[in-house]
């Protein structure tokens, strides 16, 4: 799993990808969170239940969010599936 922001010029939308064959491809990739703000600096971890847990600055400077969801999530959410 990737946390990434899914544009080559700004820092937004912030994405999230799955990836079954340990990187080698990405088969869905869901955003979190789009907007003209700059969503910074993402860092994602899995806990025990299988919850993946996101952090990432938002408004650079103001504050820092938090977002918690499952892989099916993801995949339900996909705006590029190839799974």
């Amino acid at each position: 799993m990737l946390a990434f922001n899914d544009s080559e010029m700004r820092r937004t939308p912030l994405s999230v990808a799955l990836s079954t064959d340990e990187g080698a491809s990405w088969c869905a990739v869901a955003h979190l969170e789009t907007g003209p703000e700059d969503l910074d600096y993402p860092s994602l971890a899995v806990d025990q239940a299988g919850i993946v847990q996101v952090s990432y600055s938002y408004r650079p400077g103001r504050c820092i969010k938090h977002v918690a969801f499952d892989e099916a999530w993801i995949r339900a959410n996909a705006v590029r599936d190839h799974a």
